[in-house]
Order: structure tokens, then sequence, then C-alpha cells
């Protein structure tokens, strides 16, 4: 008698793996801009708002194009529970546990809002499909 097993059950991962995904497109609507998106390393320069500026914590995050200074258009794409830092390197946002493209901008103060949310809660691929409102996300 033959025992089987299986091993390694259940879906492979959806979307494009942060490891080896530099820069993506997005192509959005609603209140997503379409543009070319790069991958931030922490401490990374990612936008000013007003005279803060914001800087890329640990975890992934992808910079709306163009993201040199002055910067004052910020839209970024956010992995779960990653994190912006401001000028002294502390925590000035945290994301919640799933991915979401953030415009910041001022409002009185530095306003991170959320213009595109995904289910996703998986830190490793970047969700290509189910996000609200409806967009597209593809490897540059």
């Amino acid at each position: 008698m033959q025992n089987i097993r299986k091993v390694g059950g259940g879906a492979a991962p959806s979307g494009l793996p942060v490891a080896s995904t530099p820069s993506i497109v997005v192509v959005g609507s609603g209140g997503v801009p379409s543009a070319t998106y790069n991958k931030k390393e922490e401490e990374d320069y990612i936008g000013n708002v007003g005279i803060d500026l914001f800087y890329a914590g640990p975890f992934p995050l992808y910079n709306k194009s163009p993201d040199a200074f002055p910067n004052t258009d910020v839209y970024f794409l956010i992995a779960p529970n990653a994190t912006v830092l401001d000028f002294d390197q502390s925590t000035i946002y945290t994301n919640t546990s799933n991915w979401r493209i953030i415009h910041l901008f001022d409002n009185e103060g530095s306003t991170f809002d959320p213009v595109a949310t995904n289910p996703s809660t998986n830190v490793d691929y970047i969700p290509t499909s189910g996000w609200t409102p409806s967009i597209t996300i593809t490897a540059a």
C-alpha cells in the first residue's frame, strides 16, 4: 500500500513579486493618477508637503514619479504595515494591514488620504487585481 501526501497546498501567491520589481505602472481611475511608481528603500525621500519632508520607512513603498526634490504631488503605493518617516526619521504614518495607494497633501497639516485599497495582506506581492477603485498595475 502506498501513502500519498500533498505538500504545500493552497493557491500560489498572485501579483508582482516585490523582491524583483523595481518599478510599476499604475493606470488609475477615480482619484488615482496614472504614472510610473518607483520602489523606495528605507530612508529614501518620497516628497514634501509645505516644509515637512517625508521618507520611506521599512517595508515596501513605491512612489509616483517624478520623485526627486521637490516632490509636492505625492502619491505612493504602500505595503501592509509599512511606514512613512519624517525628517527626524521618526514614524509619522503607519499603513493598515492591507495594500493602499495614498495621496499625501497639505490640509492645514499633512494628510494621508487613501485613494485606492486592496484587501491583500501579503507584503511580498503587489496585488494586480481586486483594487477599489478599479486600477491596473503592471511591471514597468
